[in-house]
């Protein structure tokens, strides 16, 4: 056994021969890795989740103590789990999350607060239970009709291939940009945060760091079994594997050994959100019932107010399965693959406007399999089954409560400037020998951070004789993603020299490996793979 062990573990890692990658999207992993990163992958994406009560509460005109907060939590995890797992068999097949978008949130946020006005604090606790109800249900009905719009909108256009026709013009001097602006911008909105506890952002940044590179050669042996060849020992690499959970075990630790020499340390406090009171009101089971709250409603107003956020979160969501497919380590996905994608996502803002809850790709997810190197689709959805198991029970919510706001702030802080990583990956198919493209990514660089600010300064008006119009590219061109593609799909286009759109060009290069990846299985498949999956059918 010590010879084996001995053996395994001085053998070549399969991660040199595959790159970065320990497992690819069409492996499996043994049933206790696979659960252990599906609990990191839903611990990376519940700052997600706990987005809609956070940014969503006030204009919904709920109390602290309301148990509908936990409701939309519960609604999150399910639409969450669901969309992903179709997203995962029938869309584009990547080992994606979907999560609640921050840009839907906003935008539902700018509409309640132009067409509603919140009551008092005290008004509404004057009001009593059922009036605070048709209060806040009024408008999420509301916001169920906008979702229905975005969601069939979306759905339109993923049929329809329009803006699956965008990868024939999309280069990585387009794309490469436009992630990193994705990974920029997202560390700039919560930037105002992490400087309240550097001290945690900085020790998370190191043991993230320690844990998923410096050791990611350690490895360590474990016993594992199966029928063909019994009990037997192999290393894997576990902290390049788990450095979500590792550093959570060491940030732990680290304040608890803190606390027996300075009294006075304290682990930051969830300030950002209470629910605890919302989860001691709040029933112990819950099942979603489609239109609890009564049918949607929806306005012109409604539909053109959320019009740029459905174009512009589609147009993220393209980039980011892009991103999603280098960090698996495959070519960029086919149009057909997209045109599924993006349509599962509208399918899916249909679904979720049944509850309230709109979801798109999530990019933390894409952080993380690039620091973890498992990109195994399997893992995927057993997250996704853990955040419908989830949904169901409002008691497991308190647990997601208790989680620091601070600590999960950090910890996106890593992995979008993960997700900086995957984009800068990408420029390996640029020719930087060539002054053309090197200059096409500094100016998309340089005016996806430049314009956006410049449009957002209080003394730039954007005046073109409508104010709709004025709206509309008023909130295009503060997207950096969307400034950052456009430039750089423009200069690729005008400046001579493009030679990416070339079949033979290692950008549209499909091998037989990438087209299994997208490809939908038949039904045989579907049901042999159901059954290698499962503990009890598999030969490893």
């Amino acid at each position: 056994m010590e010879d084996a062990v001995r053996l395994q573990c001085s053998d070549t890692p399969a991660a040199v021969e595959r790159g970065h990658v320990l497992y690819k999207v069409e492996n499996r992993l043994p049933f206790v890795f696979s659960f252990l990163n599906a609990l990191q992958i839903l611990l990376c994406n519940v700052l997600h989740i706990l987005w809609l009560p956070i940014l969503l509460s006030p204009a919904l005109c709920l109390l602290p103590a309301d148990p509908a907060k936990v409701v939309l939590v519960s609604t999150a995890f399910l639409t969450s789990g669901v969309v992903t797992t179709l997203q995962s068999f029938l869309g584009v097949r990547l080992p994606t999350v979907t999560a609640p978008s921050a840009l839907y949130a906003t935008s539902f946020l700018s509409l309640l607060r132009t067409t509603h006005e919140c009551p008092s604090n005290g008004d509404l606790y004057a009001m009593g239970p059922e009036l605070r109800a048709l209060e806040w249900q009024t408008r999420l009905r509301e916001l169920q009709g906008a979702l229905i719009f975005a969601g069939i909108l979306q759905t339109l256009l993923g049929i329809s291939g329009l803006q699956a026709r965008l990868c024939r013009v999309l280069s990585p001097v387009a794309v490469a940009p436009a992630v990193i602006l994705a990974g920029l911008t997202l560390v700039q909105d919560s930037i105002s945060h992490l400087t309240e506890h550097w001290i945690l952002t900085a020790g998370i940044a190191v043991f993230v760091v320690l844990f998923a590179y410096c050791l990611q050669n350690v490895r360590l042996p474990l016993p594992t079994f199966s029928i063909v060849s019994g009990l037997t020992a192999k290393c894997f690499p576990v902290f390049q594997m788990f450095p979500v959970l590792w550093t959570c075990v060491a940030v732990y630790l680290t304040y608890k050994v803190a606390g027996m020499f300075h009294t006075s340390t304290e682990y930051p406090d969830t300030n950002m959100i209470s629910l605890k009171e919302a989860v001691d009101n709040s029933k112990w089971f819950f099942f979603a019932i489609p239109f609890e709250w009564g049918l949607p409603t929806l306005s012109v107003a409604t539909a053109l107010h959320v019009l740029p956020a459905v174009l512009l979160q589609s147009l993220i969501s393209l980039f980011m399965f892009y991103a999603a497919a280098n960090t698996c380590g495959a070519q960029p996905p086919p149009q057909a693959a997209v045109r599924r994608g993006l349509t599962v996502e509208g399918l899916g803002l249909v679904f979720g406007s049944v509850w309230g809850s709109g979801v798109t790709t999530s990019p933390v997810n894409i952080g993380l399999m690039s620091v973890t190197g498992i990109v195994s689709r399997n893992t995927t959805q057993l997250a996704a089954l853990m955040m419908i198991f989830f949904s169901h029970f409002t008691c497991l919510t308190s647990i997601v409560a208790k989680i620091p706001i601070s600590f999960l702030t950090a910890l996106h802080f890593c992995l979008h400037a993960a997700l900086v990583s995957v984009g800068i990956s990408i420029l390996k198919y640029v020719n930087f020998s060539s002054h053309r493209d090197g200059t096409i990514v500094g100016f998309s660089l340089f005016l996806g951070v430049i314009v956006p600010k410049w449009v957002s300064y209080p003394d730039f008006h954007i005046d073109t004789g409508l104010q709709l119009l004025d709206d509309f590219l008023g909130q295009f061109f503060t997207s950096s993603v969307f400034v950052g593609a456009l430039f750089g799909c423009l200069l690729d286009l005008l400046l001579p020299g493009r030679i990416s759109n070339r079949k033979t060009h290692p950008w549209k290069y499909q091998s037989e490996e990438d087209k299994k990846i997208f490809r939908l299985p038949t039904w045989e498949e579907f049901i042999c793979s159901a059954l290698e999956r499962s503990p009890f059918f598999s030969t490893e």
